[in-house]
């Protein structure tokens, strides 16, 4: 074969023409390093998923708590169904020993456990409102029941 430099440019052209270009390389098997980053970014997604899972399955008890607390709004205020749900909660998420205690200790485990966004007088309502059916509770009633059940 004649020196490339010195054959005229159809004949370079003419040489090309046959040359097949090799094929595309292929995804598959990927390298290690982007299996090793699929199977991280993998744990990471099911661990994601399992914390929040786990999250909402954790507060279940609350939208639950706050969904009866609704219940009973609606059904104008029964202050023994309130007061039955203070102490189902104070029970499921402290202990029955708190939701056992007195009116007045109730009271101030109300006020307390809240840190300290109820009122004790308000508290005070709540706590004894299942021993006194006649007291009427009014909105700013449910409202502090509301927030002690989101703060616990």
């Amino acid at each position: 074969m004649a020196d490339p430099t010195l054959m005229p440019a159809s004949d370079w052209k003419s040489q090309l023409a046959g040359l097949q270009m090799p094929a595309e390389p292929s995804a598959w098997p990927p390298s290690p390093v982007a299996a090793f980053l699929a199977l991280t970014l993998m744990v990471l997604v099911c661990a994601l998923i399992w914390w929040a899972l786990r999250r909402w399955q954790a507060s279940l008890w609350r939208r639950e708590a706050l969904a009866e607390l609704q219940r009973i709004r609606a059904a104008n205020n029964d202050p023994v169904q309130l007061s039955r749900l203070l102490r189902r909660v104070a029970r499921y998420r402290h202990s029955a020993r708190d939701a056992a205690l007195g009116d007045a200790d109730f009271a101030q485990f109300l006020a307390r456990s809240s840190g300290q966004r109820v009122p004790l007088e308000l508290a005070q309502d709540l706590a004894s409102c299942a021993h006194r059916p006649q007291v009427m509770l009014d909105e700013r009633h449910t409202q502090a029941a509301a927030i002690w059940i989101r703060s616990c």
